[in-house]
């Protein structure tokens, strides 16, 4: 259009005297309205394009939150997940979903490990390989599905793999701050069990308080609620609310003494007890729900909490809660933790069962992330634009009734693109802060990578 004008000008300033002052400021004058009317319908239609992308599914409302009665569509929540810090991994931050224009989506993620434990084989491990499916089905209908394969599957050579639902939900969500969820349910539980997937993550295995006291993957069946409102302009609440069967803790057994045996244990915490998505244990419904703050980008704190019967008579009650924090100090440094307890309500016959005493532990995590400037000069190919390397320090701490394990891991990774990652780790463990009792230390190496 500018163009247009200059072309339209110097032809004016060409024709000389035919055409006198006066009329050339006034065509200069029509021609400058005439630009600016074509700018407003330019905008008018820009508008109405992305309100009838919305509509499609598309990812419409690509400058805020969707207004109230519009839906929100999966990429309304990709843009949304991902822009703030701490929630990629999340269950709809996947990069695969961002700039689609399809109503079904597939995607998923692969990782390889390789494992030197004192004491132990050193083995090269292909622990998980997790397709994602994910549709539209209207504005306000979503479906969304991980299934993993761990070590190979169930039909794996040596049987010894696992194929298992992560998550299947279906989503009805009229408003952005209400919506329904019923499926199989990633349970929000802490943060870390929310961004578990492995390219996400800095370090190669979860911290222990993530294994043992809140142990993910976690998910439920059942059914909930879950939204977003937006407390002021830079700020966002998040919540969500669920039943759920709840934890397995005890079990018939016919050759245990008291005819029960315990699924939670000093060495593997709760872990034994994971719900079952097909029927519950007992009669009494679990409820589990979380609430996060972000007041900024780069800051979040999420509380969080787990409550229901584990034996078959729920006469035993299992609390589950916990604190979350993801901070960013400066630019290049930030903070991640979380602090979990589960508090086990224990009659005569879950003691004699052998179920332990409270559990509890923690992690503090700094990842420090830079870019040396000589490297993206000499192998653009390899360091380019979008590389970089984080150095990671990260103190875990769980105690499994009287059983105390701290460990001290210290890793530096590559990321080539920010969903792909190699990671050299390596693990300074303790038993009740001491080094000579088990001698378990641990190098590891691995990649993973989103597709």
């Amino acid at each position: 259009m500018k163009r247009w004008i200059l072309v339209s000008l110097i032809c004016v300033g060409l024709a000389g005297p035919a055409f006198p002052q006066e009329g050339m400021e006034e065509r200069v004058g029509d021609l400058e309205a005439e630009n600016a009317d074509l700018r407003n319908d330019l905008e008018a239609l820009r508008r109405e394009l992305s309100e009838l992308s919305g509509r499609r599914g598309v990812g419409g409302q690509l400058d805020g939150p969707a207004p109230s009665g519009t839906g929100t569509t999966i990429l309304d929540i990709n843009k949304r997940e991902t822009e703030r810090l701490g929630t990629k991994g999340g269950l709809f931050s996947k990069p695969f979903l961002a700039d689609l224009a399809n109503r079904t989506y597939v995607g998923g993620y692969i990782d390889l490990e390789y494992r030197d434990e004192q004491g132990e084989r050193r083995t090269f491990r292909q622990h998980r390989f997790i397709p994602f499916i994910y549709s539209q089905v209207t504005d306000q209908i979503r479906v969304a599905a991980e299934i993993e394969f761990e070590d190979g599957g169930t039909d794996a050579p040596r049987g010894d793999g696992e194929t298992k639902v992560e998550f299947a939900t279906l989503d009805y969500q009229p408003w952005e701050a209400f919506g329904i969820r019923a499926g199989a349910i990633l349970i929000p539980l802490g943060k870390f069990n929310l961004i578990h997937d492995s390219p996400v993550n800095d370090l190669t295995d979860r911290p222990l308080v993530s294994q043992f006291v809140i142990p993910s993957t976690l998910n439920d069946a059942g059914v909930g609620i879950f939204g977003t409102f937006y407390p002021t302009e830079e700020s966002v609440l998040n919540y969500e609310l669920y039943a759920t069967n709840g934890f397995v803790g005890l079990e018939a057994d016919a050759t245990s003494a008291t005819g029960f045996t315990s699924n939670f244990n000093t060495t593997s915490g709760v872990r034994g007890g994971r719900p079952s998505l097909k029927e519950d244990n007992n009669n009494s419904i679990s409820g589990v729900g979380r609430i996060s703050v972000s007041p900024r980008l780069g800051t979040e704190v999420g509380v969080s909490a787990f409550t229901g019967a584990y034996d078959d008579k729920g006469d035993n009650n299992l609390l589950i809660y916990a604190l979350d924090v993801v901070h960013s100090i400066t630019a290049a440094l930030e903070f991640q933790g979380e602090i979990a307890r589960a508090e086990i309500e224990r009659d005569t016959l879950a003691r004699t069962s052998g179920v332990p005493k409270d559990l509890w532990g923690f992690y503090s995590q700094l990842n420090y992330h830079f870019m040396p400037e000589y490297l993206e000069e000499r192998w653009p190919i390899v360091f380019g634009e979008d590389s970089i390397f984080t150095a990671v320090a990260r103190l875990g701490h769980v105690e499994l009734g009287s059983v105390r394990t701290q460990r001290v891991t210290a890793g530096l990774n590559f990321r080539p693109i920010e969903g792909t990652v190699f990671k050299i780790d390596y693990q300074f463990n303790f038993e009740d802060w001491s080094r000579g009792r088990v001698d378990n230390d641990a190098f590891l190496f691995s990649i993973a990578s989103y597709f």
